[in-house]
């Protein structure tokens, strides 16, 4: 249930030599049980949010407390919360080809694994996106030669042999089913190659939330950390 994060992380987040500090997550799985990871020495800051608000971590009272404590915490340590960062995330997750709708994928959508074929697509659009790898790819729907929505892999390492994906759709190109066409076009690119993949959002972003059941992926859990950054 408890669990420490990495010493020489927690060394550097106490010398204020990291950027960023996660003095709390919770994650609560589908099936399993609920995950906290600290720092050592708020062990006790842990148990004490226990046994104020006991199982739910993520309800009102908890997120309270949390807003409380733990703004003095941060300062203590030098940091400050960055608010923005702190939002209740559902985690998707899809590793069977199988549940791909891929009915879904529309006849506009196209592989690009080359920057300048991007960069011939992004000119005098505004948009800007890059492949940071030898074999990084996106999918996209292009339309007279302008990309109206992309799915992509997230430059994080996520482990277990699984990638995080984001998907971005212009504002008039939307609720045209663009979004979920480059996104399960992308599950079946990644999975085919013995990956599972991975798609977070906000728990208030209920479009985003349909977007992947939609496609075929199913909720693992629920995740809530306390980001902050150095003053």
């Amino acid at each position: 249930m408890l669990r420490f994060e990495d010493k020489e992380l927690e060394a550097a987040v106490l010398a204020r030599q990291s950027c960023v500090a996660v003095p709390l997550e919770i994650y609560i799985p589908v099936s399993g049980e609920m995950q906290i990871t600290t720092y050592s020495f708020l062990a006790d800051r842990v148990q004490a949010l226990i046994d104020s608000c006991g199982d739910d971590l993520l309800g009102e009272k908890a997120r309270s407390y949390i807003e409380s404590e733990y703004k003095t915490i941060a300062e203590n340590m030098g940091y400050e919360h960055f608010e923005h960062e702190n939002s209740v995330m559902l985690e998707y997750e899809i590793s069977d080809i199988r549940q791909l709708n891929k009915k879904l994928i529309c006849g506009d959508c196209i592989k690009i694994d080359s920057q300048s074929e991007l960069d011939r697509l992004c000119a005098d659009t505004g948009c800007e996106i890059e492949l940071t790898g030898e074999n990084d790819v996106i999918f996209a729907v292009v339309n007279n030669g302008k990309i109206l929505s992309y799915a992509g892999i997230n430059d994080i390492d996520c482990g277990e042999n699984s990638l995080e994906i984001s998907v971005e759709t212009a504002p008039e190109a939307r609720e045209h089913g663009y979004g979920s066409a480059v996104v399960t076009a992308l599950c079946e690119f990644i999975i085919g190659n013995g990956k599972k993949v991975l798609y977070k959002c906000s728990a208030e972003n209920t479009a985003s939330s349909a977007l992947a059941l939609k496609c075929g992926f199913e909720l693992a859990g629920t995740r809530y950390s306390y980001v902050c950054g150095l003053k």
